[in-house]
C-alpha cells in the first residue's frame, strides 16, 4: 500500500497473507494525521450500508479508510449495489474490501475500472505442517515437526470445503509465540497444553477450580458440555491436574520446589506456573476439591439422584459435596 489505490480487493483461502492487510489498513489509518477508519463487518456488511459508506462526503481533513470485511457472503445484489458505487468514490477514500474464499468477478472489474488492485492469495501448496513452521519462525519461535503436525490437526476445517481454517490457526501460533518467548524452541508438549482444544479447556478449567475462580470455571465448563465432551472425560482431566497441582504444594511446602517438573513430568514454565498457582494455598483447598471429584465421580456412575451436570454444576460454584447414598 505504498502509493494507494482507491480501491483493493483482498481475497483468497491463504489467510496468514490475507490477515495482514488488515493489520495494515489499520496501522495506516492510525498513522497518518488526521485519517479515519471504518470498519464495516458482520451486520453492518451490506451492499448499502458499504456503498453509503464509500461515497459518503466527509469535512474531516484527513484521508478516509473503510475496510469491508467478510465480503465472501455477499449475495449479487449487494456486489451490484456498491460496483455501481465505486465509480463516485471520493478522492480522499479508500476502501478495502476482504474476503476468506471466492470473490465475485462483477466486483474485480469494478475495482480495476475504478484505479484499484485485485490480489488473490491461493491456499499453500504442499502441507501445512511447513505452512504452520514458516509462520512460527516469522513470529520468533521454532515449531518442531510434530508439534507443529499436532497443531495442524487441532484447527477445525470448513464445513463445504473441508479447507483448514488458517486465521485460527494463525491466532494459535500467536498464542504459542506469546507464551513460549521469541527464540524458544516449540515441543509437542506445548502445543498439547495451549492449543484450543477441548484438552486445553480441561486444563483452564483445572486452573479454574484450583484458583477459585467460580466464574471462570462455570464458563469453561459450560463450553466444553456444549463441545459434547463426556462427562466422565472432564472428571478425570480434573481429577489428573489437581492431583498435580496437590503434589506440587507439597512439594513446595517441603522446600521441595526444585523437584516438581522432574516429579510431575512437565514442562520447566508448566513447572513454574503450577508452583505459581499453588504456593499461596492451603492444603485444604486440594482435599475439598478431591472430595467434590468424588461426589461428581459417584454422580456419573449413578450413584445419586442428581444429574452429573447439576453436580459439577454445584462444585464448580463452591457448594458442599451432597451425601452418598447407601
Amino acid at each position: 500500500m505504498a502509493d494507494l489505490k482507491p480501491a483493493y480487493l483482498i481475497f483468497g483461502d491463504d489467510e496468514g497473507k490475507i490477515d495482514p492487510w488488515r493489520a495494515r489498513v489499520r496501522a495506516r489509518a492510525q498513522k497518518e494525521e488526521g485519517a479515519t477508519l471504518e470498519v464495516l463487518r458482520d451486520e453492518r456488511l451490506t451492499g448499502e450500508s458499504v456503498a453509503d459508506a464509500i461515497t459518503a462526503l466527509t469535512l474531516s481533513s484527513g484521508r478516509r479508510y473503510v475496510l469491508a470485511d467478510g465480503i465472501q457472503r455477499w449475495k449479487a445484489a449487494d456486489v451490484k449495489e456498491v460496483a455501481a458505487a465505486l465509480p463516485g468514490l471520493p478522492a480522499d477514500t479508500v476502501v478495502v474490501f476482504v474476503a476468506v474464499g471466492e470473490a465475485s468477478k462483477t466486483l474485480m472489474k469494478a475495482v480495476e475500472d475504478c484505479g484499484g488492485e485485485v490480489h488473490e492469495f491461493k491456499p499453500p501448496k504442499g502441507s501445512y505442517t511447513a505452512w504452520a513452521q514458516k509462520h512460527a519462525r516469522e513470529l520468533g519461535i521454532d515449531l518442531e515437526k510434530d508439534a507443529a503436525d499436532a497443531l495442524v490437526a487441532r484447527i477445525p476445517r470448513d464445513d463445504k470445503k473441508k479447507r483448514l481454517r488458517q486465521q485460527t490457526l494463525m491466532r494459535e501460533l500467536e498464542k504459542l509465540a506469546l507464551f513460549a518467548g521469541e527464540g524458544t524452541n516449540v515441543d509437542l508438549d506445548t502445543v498439547e497444553l495451549l492449543t484450543s482444544s477441548g484438552d486445553a479447556r480441561m486444563f483452564d478449567l483445572a486452573d479454574a477450580v484450583i484458583e477459585g475462580n467460580r466464574e471462570r470455571a462455570m464458563s469453561l465448563a459450560e463450553k466444553l458440555r456444549n463441545q459434547g465432551e463426556d462427562m466422565m472425560y472432564i472428571l478425570f482431566a480434573l481429577l489428573r491436574q489437581i492431583r498435580n497441582a496437590q503434589m506440587a504444594w507439597a512439594l513446595v511446602n517441603s522446600g521441595r520446589s526444585g523437584e516438581v517438573q522432574s516429579q510431575l513430568r512437565v514442562p520447566q514454565f508448566v513447572a513454574r506456573k503450577i508452583v505459581s498457582q499453588v504456593k499461596n494455598l492451603e492444603g485444604a483447598r486440594f482435599v475439598r476439591a478431591l472430595d467434590l471429584l468424588a461426589e461428581l465421580d459417584w454422580s456419573v456412575r449413578g450413584g445419586t439422584d442428581r444429574d452429573a451436570v447439576s453436580v459439577l454444576t454445584l462444585m464448580l460454584a463452591g457448594a458442599e459435596p451432597g451425601t452418598r447414598a447407601a
